[in-house]
């Protein structure tokens, strides 16, 4: 509703006007001021449309107010009001940009008719100012999406010229500068809920330029833009995974992972953002969270006290299902984790090897073909990790793969038909590729991997096309609000909705709708 400001020093003459206006129905909430001084005060502090004000009044006159509001309020419409009609009052009057000039006493209809054109051209503005902000919105959200197209071509290795000229003229000139990444991985959905707040922490952690490619609900990649002629980063600056790190924990309450990379060249982002993908995969030791560099070997710093249980268990649990694939992959990561660990005794970690691979051995039926207490012997005498790894494999060697292919294969179709099955009922709700790894006891990597080989696309990518497709569906079939379908789908924003949307069909939710019926 336009708010009026109906400026007297007589109350009888206040409470005429407001009665006019509430006969003729004009919808305006109504301010009142006693005199010019009190009038910029409550111009000041409220968003006032109209100001309707007497000439003859104490401590400031109503033309002084009109030049003192016109000076700091230049869309604001005033409208004088006095029994003084003389010349030279319109005259100054008409310098101060006055709307209207009505004399006293009030004639009912002339009043009303310029109270009525007065609202009508406040109404006109807003509508139109409305409309550019919304132009300045679709053009921003334009340059937007094609830089984060430009930028995704980049890592996925399209760095030829044309690439790096178009996104130098949208704004990211790489010539001559220094690529920082940082990935940035939540275990649940984040992204969407607090993308504004989270730019905000970007810009107060990093003092570099920098721009942020989403890459899902729970990752994206921070591109820090360096000038070429710093050779070196310093600690300081080194030190800004950490920070942003800390920073996020703190804002949130939310752990978060962060993989620090620093690729030579444009045409190195591609591998190093694949070494960067890598180092995710220690992320399932951590809970807290913790920050990986490409370029220096991670300091070793204690696991949680059951990380090598939970491993050890889904150890097992691969070699009961006969997923010899997993089960080989898993032992990798074993040893990955122990050498980075550095905080098992040697005797415990060979005792380990010894028992896995006495079961691995064991559920192949293979067991009789080592001479087991001559391998014992040898695995104890191991003098490194790397014998010790290469001793285990040896014997995981005598498994072939064609033993556990038929039984792979039944058990990775009924793995996938059981997430495919979770995500038909649960993709309205907050699901994530850590929650659905826990619920069919598998890392998140190796699910990755079977779905991708099964279903020849990523799991989140699945997630979103069906999503997708119920929202489709529910735009063409009902009258729901796109706020309402965009939670029905999973989505708890609805502008990170439209977004989605419209990077999967093309088009809007609401030009899909209108496309449809």
């Amino acid at each position: 509703m336009l708010q009026i400001l109906i400026v007297d020093d007589e109350a009888i003459e206040r409470d005429g006007i407001k009665f006019l206006i509430r006969k003729f129905g004009l919808e305006l909430a109504v301010l009142e001021a006693e005199n010019g001084e009190e009038a910029l005060e409550v111009l000041a502090a409220h968003p006032v449309d109209i100001l309707f004000t007497d000439i003859k009044m104490p401590f400031m006159d109503g033309l002084e107010l009109c030049r003192s509001a016109r000076e700091r309020y230049a869309g604001l419409r005033i409208i004088i009001y006095s029994a003084y009609g003389e010349f030279e009052y319109a005259q100054q009057a008409i310098r101060y940009g006055i709307h209207s000039y009505v004399l006293k006493p009030i004639d009912v209809q002339e009043f009303t008719a310029v109270l009525t054109g007065a609202m009508e051209l406040c109404r006109q503005e807003k509508a139109l100012e409305a409309q550019q902000i919304t132009l300045r919105e679709g053009y921003h959200k334009g340059l937007v999406y094609e830089k984060e197209k430009l930028l995704l071509d980049l890592i996925g290795g399209r760095a030829d010229g044309e690439v790096l000229e178009a996104l130098s003229q949208a704004g990211v000139a790489l010539s001559g500068r220094l690529v920082r990444m940082i990935l940035v991985h939540f275990e649940g959905r984040f992204f969407g809920r607090n993308d504004a707040a989270f730019q905000e922490d970007i810009r107060e952690t990093v003092r570099e330029d920098w721009e942020l490619l989403h890459l899902n609900e729970s990752q994206c990649l921070l591109l820090v833009l360096t000038s070429g002629e710093q050779l070196a980063l310093s600690e300081a600056e080194e030190g800004v995974g950490e920070r942003l790190r800390r920073r996020l924990l703190e804002g949130y309450g939310q752990p978060c992972t962060v993989v620090v990379g620093r690729p030579e060249t444009p045409e190195g982002l591609k591998d190093e953002y694949e070494r960067m993908e890598g180092l995710l995969e220690n992320q399932f030791f951590y809970k807290e969270g913790t920050v990986f560099y490409t370029d220096r070997a991670q300091a070793g710093r204690p696991l949680p006290a059951d990380a090598l249980t939970k491993l050890l268990d889904r150890l097992y649990w691969h070699l009961e299902a006969k997923d010899d694939y997993g089960f080989r992959r898993g032992m990798g990561l074993f040893f990955e984790t122990v050498r980075r660990s550095g905080q098992h005794s040697v005797i415990y970690t060979k005792y380990l090897c010894m028992e896995l691979t006495r079961k691995a051995l064991q559920t192949a039926g293979r067991e009789a073909e080592l001479e087991w207490s001559h391998y014992v012997e040898g695995l104890f005498s191991c003098r490194s990790l790397e014998e010790l790894e290469f001793s285990v494999q040896k014997a995981l060697d005598l498994i072939p793969i064609e033993d556990t292919h038929a039984g792979g294969a039944v058990h990775t179709k009924k793995v996938i038909k059981d997430v495919v099955g979770l995500i038909e009922d649960n993709y309205m709700h907050d699901i994530s590729l850590s929650w659905i790894a826990e619920q069919v006891h598998l890392t998140q990597t190796y699910l990755s991997y079977l779905f991708s080989r099964e279903k020849g696309q990523p799991l989140i990518k699945y997630i979103t096309g069906l999503r997708m497709q119920k929202a489709a569906e529910l735009l063409r079939e009902t009258h729901l609000t796109v706020a309402q379908i965009s939670e029905r789908a999973g989505y708890t924003s609805d502008s990170y909705f439209g977004k989605i949307f419209k990077n999967h069909y093309g088009v809007s939710p609401a030009k899909y709708r209108e496309m449809s019926s």
